[in-house]
């Protein structure tokens, strides 16, 4: 599904909801921003729950990264991170007995305390309401300035305050970015152009 949540799109890639299904196994049940081929809908499925979690009956966070295809060439390829906040507990409504979500919010910047925090928040609300939020995070996040290197950002999601510093490109390297955030002149530019 696409999103004209444009400034959102600067944060996150998608946000996916994964279940599982007792015929067919873990399955992404909807997904909302860029779309991801099938071949990575398969791989973020299967990496969305812990190995280890089927013995606790909580919720957990974890991150994995993924390659997905970047624009028509098949040969170009980006790293996404994906924050995925899964939760399983006693259903006796359910089939299988359990429910079994992950809330996955994909990102193509590295920042890990920022997104494990926003997906400790927004899995929390998800597995509550256990209905699609993926237009609600946008909506959120839109409101959101843009990510510039070695910013101070102090932002809210849902009434929760989160306080974060994106690292300069010296502080980790122009490698690590790869020309991923912008300065704050091209962001002025940008904003100017809209």
């Amino acid at each position: 599904m696409a999103t004209n949540e444009k400034r959102a799109l600067e944060w996150l890639h998608c946000i996916c909801a994964v279940g599982f299904d007792l015929d067919i196994g873990c399955v992404v049940e909807w997904s909302y921003g860029r779309d991801l081929p099938k071949e990575s809908l398969d791989e973020l499925s299967g990496l969305s729950f812990m190995d280890s979690a089927n013995l606790v009956l909580e919720n957990n966070v974890h991150l994995f990264r993924m390659r997905v295809e970047q624009g028509k060439k098949k040969n170009q390829t980006k790293t996404i991170f994906c924050f995925s906040q899964s939760r399983q507990e006693a259903d006796p409504t359910i089939r299988r007995g359990f429910y079994q979500k992950a809330l996955v919010i994909c990102t193509p910047l590295p920042l890990i305390g920022l997104f494990d925090k926003v997906a400790r928040v927004a899995g929390e609300l998800f597995h509550v309401l256990r209905k699609p939020i993926g237009q609600s995070i946008f909506e959120e996040i839109d409101k959101w300035p843009s990510p510039i290197a070695g910013q101070q950002y102090s932002v809210r999601l849902w009434g929760e305050s989160i306080e974060f510093q994106i690292p300069s490109r010296a502080q980790l390297g122009t490698i690590i970015f790869g020309g991923r955030f912008p300065s704050e002149s091209t962001s002025k530019r940008m904003e100017q152009e809209d």
